[in-house]
């Protein structure tokens, strides 16, 4: 068994030691005997480690769970507290190599614990054991004294030859975030006073884009006085090997998003209650939408999120793009036409460069290679441009105005008798009139095909205003996809992957692409597939909270200033302000 154990060096500040302990058990205690001696803990406790869990066995004294409830014995998973008298014990998630970890923080106060101990009462040695300390001290300094010559003759030589570096302050490894010219073998360009921790201002020298975790403008008073003095060595821990350069623990997270009525918004809205992930200590997943504001999306797109009950349907999405998975899916209908197999979701889906995500859909990258946009039956390759309705019908007019002006293209096509294409209209060889009243008479019933048959109506909702204008016709509703169902969570997919060998079937385990009609479906999981496999409660694979939420924001304040609001925030200087999110 070996255990990562995590002490609180001082009571009112967040600075941490880390220890490796190796053996059958772990006694914790305020005797002698104790492997970790706590002053003034009333229990003696052994601890063991099993399946990522910690056992803890009261000895004397007796614990309290989370609860509330005292117990002789218990079981601490990652993320659960347990107390004895002013001590607390936290689970905490470990690196490999380790199995299981334990925090301990607070005690009782340490100037009473030095009060005690200077007890001259207490603590005064007997006269004999006096006696011969002293004995024993003037006997060490007689052998002593003689070799100072030798030591002053060989520290001079050792100061003319041996070369003095950082290294030898050095408390341990470097992290290889860290491990860059100019900063792995240079104390200065972070400790800039020797012996200090390293403040703020060393870690925004470089870390100039790191925004704060919440927009202090939103919060209370009382939440935003909270995070004053809230440094970075609070939360990232260098030279501390075998630890994670960041915490990982939940109770990085925990400790605040546990009591929601302790961080009140001063703007709309509430935080979540959040004790770990387990179906009973995690809230419900919330899914971003974008809803289009006004008609035709004429006020924009304005992004909401909703929370959905597990076991809950979410309400459908309203990109305003026609789009059916399941025929799509179906190789009876759909096939590639280069290599004549079914659609994959890969095929339309296509990673980012790193394998975490997916590029965005387009239609010229995914969608035209099968549905062209080609109009003229005379001449197929010519396509009409995507995104822009209005230059699509300005293509169209310029196209068939030409083809009725130009006297020699005029007399070919007269000839030139077109092969017919199923589902398309038949285009005219001939017309009366002059050859521009034919080319926007004949731009016209193509838009009118285009827009009520086949063509941009198979993707879009279309809108007929009825305007005898061909211009003013015609509207498209606009699109926008959403990018990121968790615009506050982070999911990797690369992890996921090959969780059972078929790519095909990694996608399809956790999304019902095959059984979704419309676009309107939101085909993302709800919590109940995550904890299939992710649930602390019973150490199977469990995760910690950053394993799937970031720290830092990406967008807001920076961390520089946000903290120097906090004082304007109680002078009621600074007027909340909403920054705009990323989609």
């Amino acid at each position: 068994m070996k255990i990562l154990l995590r002490r609180q060096l001082h009571v009112s500040q967040a600075t941490f030691s880390e220890q490796a302990f190796e053996g059958a058990s772990l006694k914790l205690g305020d005797s002698a005997d104790a492997q970790v001696v706590l002053p003034g803990f009333p229990c003696a406790i052994v601890v063991s480690a099993k399946s990522g869990a910690l056992k803890l066995t009261a000895r004397n004294g007796e614990l309290t769970d989370s609860a509330g409830k005292r117990c002789k014995q218990l079981t601490l998973m990652v993320g659960e507290e347990a107390h004895c008298g002013a001590y607390q014990l936290s689970g905490i998630d470990v690196p490999a190599g380790f199995d299981a970890g334990l925090s301990i923080s607070g005690g009782p106060d340490a100037k009473g614990r030095w009060q005690q101990q200077l007890n001259v009462e207490q603590h005064l040695p007997s006269l004999r054991r006096l006696s011969y300390g002293l004995l024993a001290l003037v006997l060490l300094v007689a052998a002593i004294v003689p070799g100072f010559s030798l030591f002053e003759s060989t520290r001079d030589l050792a100061r003319q030859h041996a070369p003095i570096t950082d290294a030898i302050w050095s408390t341990g490894p470097i992290s290889s975030a860290h491990s860059t010219a100019g900063i792995a073998a240079q104390c200065d360009a972070c400790h800039q006073t020797p012996f200090v921790s390293v403040t703020d201002d060393s870690c925004l020298s470089c870390h100039s884009d790191t925004h704060e975790h919440v927009n202090l403008a939103h919060q209370s008073a009382q939440a935003a006085a909270a995070f004053t003095g809230v440094e970075c060595a609070h939360c990232h821990r260098e030279h501390n090997e075998p630890a994670y350069l960041s915490r990982r623990d939940n109770g990085l997270c925990t400790h605040c998003h546990a009591k929601p009525d302790d961080w009140a918004y001063s703007s709309p809205g509430k935080m979540d209650a959040v004790h770990a992930f387990t179906k009973a200590a995690h809230p419900s997943f919330k899914y971003a939408y974008w809803r289009p504001q006004g008609p035709m999306a004429v006020g924009g797109w304005e992004r909401e999120r909703v929370r959905v009950a597990l076991g809950m349907t979410p309400p459908p999405s309203s990109s305003m793009l026609k789009n059916n998975h399941k025929v799509h899916m179906n190789p009876d209908k759909v096939t590639l036409e280069d290599s004549g197999r079914p659609m994959l979701c890969a095929d339309c889906h296509e990673k980012t460069a790193d394998g975490l995500d997916f590029k965005p859909i387009s239609m010229d990258a995914h969608c035209r290679s099968c549905h062209e946009l080609s109009f003229d039956v005379f001449n197929p390759d010519i396509e009409l441009p995507h995104g822009n309705l209005r230059a699509a019908l300005v293509a169209m007019e310029a196209h068939f105005i030409r083809e009725f002006t130009d006297p020699v293209l005029r007399k070919e096509r007269a000839l030139e008798k077109p092969r017919r294409v199923p589902g398309r209209r038949e285009a005219a060889a001939t017309c009366v009139g002059s050859g521009l009243d034919c080319g926007l008479a004949e731009a016209a019933k193509e838009a009118t095909y285009q827009m009520t048959k086949t063509g941009c109506i198979t993707c879009h909702e279309v809108a007929d205003t009825g305007a005898s204008e061909l211009m003013d016709r015609w509207q498209l509703h606009p699109v926008r996809l959403v990018s990121t169902w968790f615009p506050e969570a982070r999911f990797n997919h690369a992890s996921h992957r090959n969780l059972k060998g078929d790519p095909e079937a990694n996608c399809l385990g956790c999304h019902s692409a095959k059984s979704s009609e419309v676009a309107t479906d939101v085909l993302i999981p709800n919590e109940d597939n995550c904890l299939g496999c992710h649930d602390q409660k019973t150490a199977n694979a469990a995760i910690d909270c950053v394993s799937c939420h970031g720290f830092h924001r990406e967008a807001g304040d920076k961390s520089v200033l946000v903290r120097d609001v906090t004082h304007a925030l109680h002078t009621d200087r600074v007027k909340p302000s909403i920054s705009a999110g990323k989609d």
